[in-house]
């Protein structure tokens, strides 16, 4: 049996409803968001499950502490590798397993490691991002207690 079959069966089995896409690999649903199996038939016992495109970088001062982050989440977490490509970041599994059909006991936990992995990422950008919006605050505070135009009430 071919990789690909393998794994489509096993996706469907495991009540996933798999698709091969454009490049061959497989795609498929999972708690609302899009993951993908890495096809690569010419290396029978090559494993790579990929959640691509989780985040996207705005500016380049996003995208230096995006840096940062990555290089903490790929250190804490094992197996998961974050990545940047152009402004998008991605998340990755990849093992080598022989025989191939091992992978169905590793399935689960590859795919509870890019979850990890990338709610680590959303989490630490998520207060990055809020320590930015924090540093206008008082700018903005100061702007609400200005008084009103009062040019036209009075007509």
């Amino acid at each position: 049996m071919t990789k690909k079959r393998l794994l489509m069966k096993f996706l469907k089995d495991e009540g996933f409803r798999p698709k091969i896409d454009d490049d061959d690999d497989i795609v498929f649903k999972c708690e609302g968001k899009h993951y993908f199996l890495e096809i690569n038939e010419s290396d029978a016992s090559y494993f790579r499950l990929i959640f691509p495109n989780f985040w996207g970088i705005d500016t380049p001062s996003e995208e230096e502490h995006a840096l940062i982050i990555m290089n903490q989440v790929n250190a804490e977490i094992k197996v998961a590798k974050l990545y940047q490509r152009k402004d998008k970041i991605h998340a990755a599994v990849e093992m080598f397993i022989d025989p191939m059909k091992g992978f169905k006991t590793v399935f689960p936990r590859c795919l509870a490691c890019l979850q990890i992995a990338t709610n680590s990422f959303v989490e630490k950008m998520q207060e990055y991002l809020d320590a930015e919006i924090s540093k206008f605050k008082p700018m903005l505070e100061f702007n609400e207690d200005e008084p009103e135009d009062q040019t036209n009430k009075e007509e």
